[in-house]
């Protein structure tokens, strides 16, 4: 997802048209939507302790988009070329591009994968990260 998103940064700031901005503008959308939706499926299935959590995980992940838009407003004033101002606003997708490859896949996702040795590990890795136990019964019934 980031990838579209970096990719749309480019295609944003070569075209000398309007038009065409606006087309890939629009398919950058694209991207901005997919990382919404996976973050928050993420947020909701990760570790958390009863289902105060979930709302918590959902208000932080609308609230950061909040104050990311504050940030947008003030760099495009500071900023007033609108070429620096798509950089300098898909520069993040950058770090996230890097927290794929250290973010494990959803145990959910990988059992409908099929792929149920490596949810066994990542629930274990997230047990031990908060210092829990998984009941050998549970991880057995996958």
């Amino acid at each position: 997802i980031s990838v579209v998103s970096i990719s749309g940064c480019v295609l944003t700031v070569m075209p000398q048209s309007l038009a065409w901005h606006a087309f890939w503008r629009f398919l950058t959308g694209f991207g901005a939507g997919g990382a919404m939706v996976c973050t928050f499926v993420y947020l909701i299935e990760g570790p958390r302790k009863g289902r105060r959590w979930r709302l918590i995980a959902a208000l932080g992940l609308h609230l950061g988009w909040n104050c990311g838009q504050i940030v947008l407003v003030t760099t495009a004033y500071l900023v007033r070329g609108w070429r620096e101002l798509q950089l300098l606003t898909h520069a993040g997708c950058l770090l996230a591009l890097s927290l794929h490859f250290l973010v494990p896949e959803s145990p959910r996702w990988l059992i409908c994968q099929g792929r149920l040795e490596e949810a066994k590990q990542v629930i274990m890795q997230m047990a031990s990260t908060n210092r829990k136990t998984v009941p050998f019964d549970v991880l057995d019934s996958l």
